[in-house]
This record gives C-alpha cells, sequence and structure tokens, in this order.
C-alpha cells in the first residue's frame, strides 16, 4: 500500500487481503468465503475510496497491463483472474 496510509492502518489492510487470497486455488463455495468484521470493511471501502479519489480522472497506463471486464461480483472468478495473470502489484489489471 502507499500514499497517506498509517503503519497500523496499512498493516491491518494488509492483514485482511491476505485472508482473502488465503482461499485462492480452492474450489468455489463454501472453500472460498471468508469471513469480514463489519469494521473490516467500512477500513477497506474508506481506504479504496481515499485511493481512487485522490487518482486523476484521467489515468495514464503503462503495459504491461490485462484488461478485465465485469467479474460480475464473482470473488472465485476473480481469484482465477489472479491465478492465470498474476496478482497485484507485479501484475497490473485495468477492470472495466
Amino acid at each position: 500500500m502507499s500514499g497517506s496510509v498509517d503503519g497500523d492502518t496499512e498493516k491491518a489492510v494488509d492483514s485482511i487481503i491476505e485472508r482473502l487470497l488465503a482461499v485462492r486455488g480452492n474450489k468455489p463455495g463454501k472453500a472460498t468465503q471468508v469471513s469480514l468484521k463489519e469494521e473490516e470493511i467500512h477500513l477497506l471501502v474508506n481506504k479504496a475510496r481515499e485511493i481512487f479519489m485522490a487518482q486523476p480522472v484521467l489515468l495514464e497506463l503503462e503495459a504491461p497491463l490485462k484488461i478485465v471486464g465485469d467479474v460480475h461480483g464473482q470473488y472465485p472468478d476473480l481469484l482465477r483472474l489472479f491465478e492465470y495473470g498474476g496478482v497485484p502489484p507485479p501484475a497490473h489489471y485495468l477492470f472495466l
């Protein structure tokens, strides 16, 4: 993570991301469910909003870049994309 995120918040977000990615390779269904507390969801949403709002309206992106259509909120599909294309930040994605 980068930007104006303090150390405790960065650790909390990194911990949540690790838990979310821990189910990679599992079959869709209960094996890919991750329980998050309401506070954790609020933290992720607020940090994502902060990052998005700091971005310019026009993004200047560099190759290589994977362009992905809508995953319709299907978490197992997102994990499968990361399995094939790599997990950010080393892999770069543009979600439409």
